[in-house]
């Protein structure tokens, strides 16, 4: 018989393993949902024809999207928290899959508009619930996971336009539900694999692995409901100026680079070499929050992110695509640790705490980034985006005050 040690040493490795096995899949899920969350903007070019589309209704659609996708996560990670049930791993992808494949059938804007905030609200439901499942690992190891699972969350979000426009091109317009076929695979991936093993995890009920703590809070347990700790609100804070800029820069970006004569291949390649940078940022970032701590990540990102906003106006042509890049990757570098943060402050609402720092950040960011370009219609891009460089670097007296989370898992 193997002692109790090496019992529970056998179970915790088990542990380990399944929670490896769960981030891959869940973060193939983000990217495959996160796809369908920017599916719209592929379709606008096809859909404009057939229902006489403005600027002024893709700023409205826009606004649906964000609201429901983004902005109600703040629900579904309350829901999250209160349900014990793993329903919205599986529904999300589904959901967002099946109504943003079908905007291609829409025939009046009303439909487009119910079908994203459909759609959108798949998406919205997956994130918390998912962001809670791939940061149950280790501590030690929570920024590593949540840097992967973002950054696939990136890269899918980069691809989904091109997605809708070759499914468009290739089967027509009125086909477009085809695109749903991924989601639905994925989706039942999910179910037979994390949704399983979660649902096995809420009948057996909570087990002493004795790892003391190295196992963050099981997002299986019933945990009680105390009210958020007033430094989420400060982290959201910094997280939906960040986003702001962010956004402000993918929007805008098309229109500045035209002023200065660039072409729209030009411009469209230096929007997805941003949302790729970001991705890559994430990933090195979660590595970085891990052996540095989650503060001192986020406080070198804000730094860093100033001057090199700065040069985007100042520098010539031939160096500008490289300082994009720069600013992106500097930009999403602490996207791991903001996460990570947030569920360790708030470990026992640690969907509540995540959709503060994911969803509902980023739709407060796009509602000011919506502002932004009213101030740049009535000044200049160029001088908005100047504005905007210094707001990072604001936001480092706020960061300071932040908590460090990461205690006893720094390795030097």
């Amino acid at each position: 018989m193997p002692s109790v040690n090496e019992t529970t040493g056998v179970v915790l490795e088990t542990k380990r393993d399944e929670s490896r096995v769960n981030l891959l899949f869940l973060a193939l899920g983000h990217g495959v949902t996160d796809a369908y969350s920017n599916f719209f903007p592929g379709l606008v070019f096809f859909l404009s024809d057939r229902l006489s589309l403005t600027a002024a209704h893709v700023g409205l659609l826009t606004t649906v999207v964000s609201i429901t996708g983004s902005m109600s996560q703040l629900i579904y990670g309350h829901l999250a928290d209160r349900v014990r049930r793993a329903y919205f791993i599986v529904l999300g992808p589904a959901a967002a899959a099946i109504f943003m494949s079908l905007l291609g059938s829409a025939n009046s804007l009303a439909v487009l508009a119910i079908l994203l905030a459909l759609g959108g609200s798949g998406v919205a439901s997956f994130h918390p619930q998912a962001a809670i499942g791939a940061g149950s690992g280790p501590v030690r190891r929570r920024g590593a996971d949540l840097a992967f699972f973002i950054s696939v969350g990136t890269a899918g979000y980069a691809l989904g336009p091109l997605f809708a426009t070759q499914v468009a091109v290739r089967f027509g317009l009125e086909r477009t539900w085809l695109a749903a076929i991924p989601g639905v695979l994925a989706a039942l991936l999910l179910y037979a694999t994390v949704y399983r093993r979660l649902e096995a995890g809420y009948r057996s009920g909570p087990e002493d692995d004795g790892s003391k703590g190295d196992i963050a809070a099981s997002p299986l347990l019933p945990a009680r409901k105390p009210r958020l700790p007033a430094t989420i609100v400060a982290l959201w804070g910094i997280v939906s100026l960040r986003a702001a800029v962010s956004t402000s820069l993918i929007q805008f970006m098309p229109l500045f680079l035209k002023e200065r004569e660039f072409g729209p291949t030009y411009a469209s390649a230096a929007v997805s070499l941003f949302v790729f940078a970001g991705a890559v940022g994430g990933m090195a970032g979660g590595p970085l929050a891990d052996r540095w701590g989650r503060r001192r990540v986020l406080i070198g990102s804000l730094l860093l992110s100033t001057p090199a906003l700065c040069g985007l106006t100042l520098v010539p042509s031939a160096a500008f695509l490289a300082l994009f890049f720069t600013a992106g990757f500097v930009l999403n570098i602490s996207a791991p640790a903001n996460v990570a943060m947030a569920q360790e402050i708030a470990p026992e609402r640690q969907g509540t705490a995540s959709a503060w720092v994911q969803g509902f950040a980023f739709g407060t960011g796009g509602l000011l980034a919506g502002l932004a370009g009213y101030a740049a219609d009535r000044t200049s891009i160029a001088l908005v985006y100047q504005v905007l460089a210094f707001v990072p670097a604001l936001t480092v007296p706020i960061a300071a005050m932040l908590p460090e989370t990461l205690h006893g898992s720094r390795k030097g």
